[in-house]
């Protein structure tokens, strides 16, 4: 029971198995056996990140680089962890300094794009994304992060160059079919984003936001009855969503089942009592219903 090494080996293990209070509890009986462990702090900091004590964490990895000061893992760590706490110039920093010992470092240059895009710096975002893509030409989520930024500025075409690629070298990322989907529906194709979105839902069959946003672009293109679908698995997973039942309640009215969009924008209503447009909505119902009083 004195050998810091088991303590340390079986709270790596526990981390593993999610086990993260576990992992906690041996890596501090580690610790109290030789507090000059480097990993053991380390290892604590990503645990108490994972159990949201982002201070304990900072701590923790302060006390790594000052055993170790060209420790790469736990400055890329701070970062991690400065991002979570919204600290994006001091996670920048951290990136820097690991990309300074380990230029190679693909995840250090995606997570600095990360950081400087939170920044509001998009172009060094776009730098660091591009210049992990040289790094490793392979790697999905360069272009993956690198296409988001492309669609959030409206440069549609080099998204999509951007998410065929991420699709090429990892195909089974639903989000990058999602995220592509998107970007083709900006661009007018809209039987190839459903294709996408199709593709997205196979992967993760019960993603609220999927669903969504394919039913929306079924609606877009005249196909009601499979966007009603859409929009009503989406309430069964997501019953807290006002915007379903307002959506699903014009796309009711658009279709005459009037007593049906009654009932959701009352539903919206209750959600979000203050929620104009559906009232609007329910009133020009209950007009085409029959002038029916509640």
């Amino acid at each position: 029971s004195t050998l810091d090494e088991a303590w340390f080996l079986r709270g790596v293990a526990k981390y593993y198995l999610n086990d993260f209070q576990g992992a906690r509890n041996d890596l501090n009986k580690t610790l109290f056996r030789n507090p000059l462990l480097s990993n053991a702090y380390l290892y604590r900091a990503i645990v108490n990140s994972k159990l949201s004590r982002y201070s304990q964490a900072i701590t923790d990895l302060e006390m790594a680089i000052d055993l170790r000061p060209n420790f790469a893992i736990a400055y890329f760590n701070r970062g991690i962890t400065y991002i979570l706490v919204n600290e994006h110039e001091k996670a920048i920093a951290d990136f820097t300094k690991t990309i300074n010992l380990e230029h190679k470092n693909t995840d250090a240059w995606i997570n600095r794009g990360t950081a400087r895009l939170l920044n509001k710096d998009t172009t060094g975002a776009i730098s660091d994304y591009s210049h992990a893509t040289k790094l490793n030409p392979f790697y999905s989520e360069s272009y993956s992060k690198r296409g988001r930024v492309y669609y959030e500025m409206g440069s549609f075409h080099l998204a999509n160059e951007d998410f065929d690629k991420a699709i090429k070298y990892d195909s089974s990322a639903s989000i990058n079919y999602f995220l592509r989907a998107l970007t083709k529906n900006s661009l007018k194709k809209h039987h190839e984003a459903i294709n996408d979105l199709n593709i997205a839902v196979n992967l993760n069959p019960d993603n609220a936001l999927t669903l969504y946003n394919r039913g929306l672009i079924k609606w877009q293109i005249g196909n009601s009855n499979e966007a009603l679908a859409d929009f009503n698995r989406v309430a069964e997973l997501n019953p807290e969503n006002t915007l379903i039942y307002y959506n699903r309640g014009i796309l009711l009215y658009e279709i005459k089942k009037y007593t049906e969009a009654i009932s959701d924008f009352t539903s919206a209503i209750e959600l979000f009592p203050d929620f104009a447009k559906a009232y609007m909505g329910r009133s020009a119902a209950y007009f085409m219903a029959g002038n029916q009083v509640k």
